[in-house]
């Protein structure tokens, strides 16, 4: 086929005399859709005026339906997370949608096809997809009544394209409307792990439309149930698992947290083990939530550890870490056995350069490492030690202070605030995770420890450092982001208060030396 050239006229009229019959003309008018996508409807119309029951007609309408397809069902792309399937509108329709489902319901309507059943699904199928269902009813109806009695697959597969059509009909949704789906669609979460009828993506299309139905009305907790639906897959030596890392979606409520209602979540999906017989059908559970409701809580993606080992890094991000540690060790037995509490920093978070080098700090780390629990534990007992150890109270603030730095964005630990890190270094734009970029508690404490401090180089060293999260600070503001040309020189004073202290009041420090020699950034600012 891709050897056969149909794009201009001439071309086509020179091939075409070659034809002896019908059938060779229907062979070039199916050559010549496939290679003038833009003219497929058209040769769809000659290929039935020639030859009705021709299979190239339905080898043309399945390749039609396949477009479709590719505009309209969410991808599935791993990368995006949830908002992409919220937030990307991708059922608009247009005018060549409503020719195609006017050209295929119109040879439907004649019943002079090899399978009227098929084209009655197709029909419907499409006028499901460009939100005609209405129509779609009508012609699923006539579907049913022409398929063959004993084809219970293809009537199975009109079942399911049933419940997509009701779903997207659904003009809002509430208790009623929850109570009326819910059967069918545990009963396609059933077939979706079977793996048959292709309910596996009517699944996802249907978790989709629900979810953007959800986040439409305000309910944010529904939208991310729906969207974080957790369905099983076969495996093909151990038989059936429940897939807990991702789900047809890539939904991932982690990379973005802060973005997300991780405690009403949390709250909701932790509520079903509140009650010692939530799986017996009277049980106060069952009382409380509805079927659908409960259909959403019991397949959530997320167990509840899981969703309190996020609330700890977000508390770490905040340097509550008094927090983070109740998250990290519940007294909840349920979920204290899944929490990963061992998970290891990949530097020591206590350690700093004039430079910073991650990578310097990953390969010198010794095998005795933080975990985010123990490492939490440390910052709780330095804060401690500080109050109550006066005379090394400089010491103990300084370390606090790289604790704080290394577990933000800049920091060589800073898996122990977030589970994802843009590659890009600075940025200032709404939603970004704030917590996460902020130094100024680590800056508070770096000129703790210079006040404190009783020797003049490690003072320097401290107003040093403050001067990197006073830097920091610059490049996630809006002064940033107004900026069109940035370069060093351009940094506004307010953010330069460190680097004029050092200036004046440590020059003459063997330390100021070395930042002079090693730091570019101070480097030009003195040398201006």
């Amino acid at each position: 086929m891709l050897s056969i050239e149909l794009g201009t006229d001439s071309l086509f009229n020179e091939t075409f005399k070659l034809c002896k019959d019908n059938h060779d003309r229907v062979l070039i008018y199916t050559l010549a859709a496939y290679r003038n996508p833009d003219k497929s409807l058209k040769y769809m119309d000659l290929v039935f005026s020639l030859e009705p029951e021709s299979e190239y007609l339905e080898l043309l309408l399945a390749r039609e339906v396949t477009k479709l397809e590719r505009r309209i069902l969410p991808t599935k792309a791993n990368w995006e997370g949830q908002r992409y399937y919220i937030e990307t509108n991708t059922e608009q329709t247009s005018p060549i949608d409503d020719e195609l489902f006017n050209k295929v319901s119109s040879i439907a309507k004649t019943g002079k096809v090899k399978s009227p059943y098929l084209w009655d699904f197709a029909s419907g199928y499409i006028a499901t997809l460009i939100n005609k269902t209405e129509e779609a009813k009508q012609f699923y109806f006539a579907a049913k009544k022409s398929c063959p009695k004993d084809d219970l697959s293809f009537l199975r597969r009109i079942q399911v394209a049933e419940i997509v059509s009701e779903v997207k009909g659904l003009k809002s949704i509430d208790k009623k409307a929850e109570d009326e789906i819910s059967g069918d669609i545990i009963w396609l979460h059933e077939l979706a792990a079977e793996e048959k009828f292709n309910a596996k993506d009517a699944l996802v299309y249907v978790m989709n439309i629900l979810a953007k139905k959800y986040w439409k009305q305000g309910d944010n907790i529904k939208a991310n149930l729906c969207l974080g639906l957790r369905i099983s897959e076969k495996n093909e030596y151990w038989g059936y698992y429940d897939n807990k890392v991702q789900n047809a979606f890539g939904y991932n409520i982690r990379n973005n947290y802060h973005l997300e209602p991780i405690d009403a979540i949390y709250k909701l999906i932790s509520s079903k083990y509140r009650y010692d017989d939530w799986y017996r059908p009277n049980s106060e559970y069952n009382k409380k939530y509805s079927r659908f409701e409960r259909f959403l809580i019991d397949n959530y993606l997320y167990s509840p550890s899981e969703l309190e080992y996020i609330q700890a890094k977000s508390f770490i991000a905040k340097g509550e870490f008094g927090e983070a540690v109740k998250r990290l060790s519940p007294e909840d037995s349920y979920t204290s056995y899944y929490n990963d509490m061992t998970e290891k920093l990949p530097a020591d978070p206590f350690v700093v350069h004039i430079r910073d080098c991650h990578d310097c700090d990953y390969n010198a780390v010794s095998i005795n490492r933080y975990s985010v629990l123990s490492f939490s534990k440390r910052m709780l007992e330095l804060e401690r030690l500080a109050a109550s150890d006066t005379a090394n109270a400089a010491q103990y603030y300084y370390l606090i202070a790289n604790g704080l730095y290394n577990k933000s964005y800049y920091g060589n630990s800073w898996v122990a605030s977030a589970f994802f890190r843009r590659s890009s270094p600075w940025g200032y734009y709404d939603g970004f995770n704030r917590d996460f970029y902020d130094c100024s508690q680590a800056m508070n404490y770096y000129l703790k420890a210079m006040s404190h401090a009783k020797d003049r180089e490690f003072a320097a060293k401290c107003l040093y450092m403050a001067s990197k999260c006073e830097l920091n600070s610059f490049f996630n503001s809006a002064d940033y982001a107004q900026m069109d040309n940035i370069e060093v020189l351009s940094v506004p004073l307010k953010y330069r208060t460190s680097f004029i202290k050092l200036k004046s009041n440590y020059y003459d420090t063997k330390y100021y030396q070395e930042i002079l020699h090693e730091c570019k950034y101070f480097y030009n600012f003195v040398s201006r």
